[in-house]
């Protein structure tokens, strides 16, 4: 095992106790204090928070994050789009990222400010920075969900995670290979994928990983707009002043019809559904064989079905011990 693959600390599969706040347990692994939305307090040497008043402590903490994200990036030898993602992950908010990027439902979600989220919406939120942060706990460029987050544009030319489709990306869009009926049943359905609930999951972590880079990093759009994803054509339904918009639009909707379909296909909701998915981020970190976990890409189908035949197990596992 690499240094960096056991640099961060185990990720918590409990569900966070502050419903208004993102779910940061495994954030909070990362930055090394507690950051809970409007009332944080931190923990390194700086008790003195607990006479200040709620803002004041929100601005302190967001200050101690800044100085521990660089000490950690620097310490722990991170590129520079982990030490962003970290930066990220200690104020979550999209005033973090480039203006055009920030301008999207997907960037919005994010916005610490924004009390007009639905508990399905901040539910889902608290999800994609768990997943974050799993990412986070794996060597760099070390895995496809890493791959997803950081260099997406390198899948084109190589089979694609959750797929029906039996072609590399490039001869068939990727998102052409993932489609779900309204019931929330998956299109053409094959092994190990072929019962809907674990199909969800594994094309949760796969879509919820490619919206966040596409959120993220600016250099991503221009090599998955085309080469990897399908045009703005073959969804006009969706109104967006530019492609990067509608992108982030469509793949958003694909995260959401995941999240939908984990409901009524495996029956979680609400808390359930969190203490599932973080159950299974757990089990990834700690029962994903090596062989597996370490793909960047995928060079036949093959390879593919024995990576979501393991997703398949983790989700199981996890769905079992609920």
């Amino acid at each position: 095992m690499s240094q960096v693959s056991c640099r961060l600390p185990q990720l918590d599969a409990r569900i966070g106790q502050d419903v208004a706040s993102v779910h940061i347990h495994s954030a909070v692994s990362l930055l090394c204090f507690s950051l809970h939305s409007h009332a944080a307090m931190g923990c390194l040497g700086s008790r003195q928070l607990l006479c200040c008043n709620r803002r004041d402590m929100h601005l302190k903490a967001l200050s101690q994050a800044w100085f521990i994200c660089c000490r950690l990036a620097a310490v722990l030898n991170m590129t520079p789009k982990e030490e962003f993602v970290l930066h990220f992950l200690a104020n979550l908010s999209s005033q973090q990222l480039d203006h055009v990027h920030a301008d999207t439902d997907m960037a919005h979600t994010f916005d610490r400010a924004t009390e007009d989220l639905s508990a399905e919406t901040r539910s889902q939120r608290h999800f994609l920075v768990n997943l974050l942060a799993y990412i986070m706990q794996q060597p760099p460029n070390s895995s496809i969900l890493s791959t997803h987050l950081f260099t997406p544009g390198k899948v084109h030319g190589s089979f694609p995670l959750g797929s029906t489709c039996g072609h590399p990306v490039g001869q068939v869009h990727y998102d052409c290979g993932v489609q779900f009926t309204e019931d929330h049943d998956m299109v053409g359905a094959q092994p190990p994928l072929q019962d809907a609930a674990s199909a969800h999951f594994v094309t949760l972590l796969s879509w919820g990983a490619l919206s966040l880079g596409h959120m993220l990093f600016s250099d991503v759009h221009a090599t998955i707009y085309g080469p990897v994803m399908s045009h703005r054509g073959i969804d006009p339904r969706i109104a967006a002043a530019t492609d990067h918009a509608w992108l982030s639009t469509f793949m958003l909707m694909r995260v959401e019809s995941c999240w939908r379909g984990l409901q009524l296909k495996a029956g979680l909701s609400g808390d359930l559904r969190m203490l599932v998915l973080n159950g299974g981020l757990h089990n990834l970190l700690n029962t994903l064989p090596a062989e597996q976990a370490d793909r960047q890409t995928f060079s036949s189908r093959q390879e593919c079905v024995a990576l979501e035949t393991a997703l398949r197990d983790v989700f199981y596992t996890a769905y079992n011990s609920r």
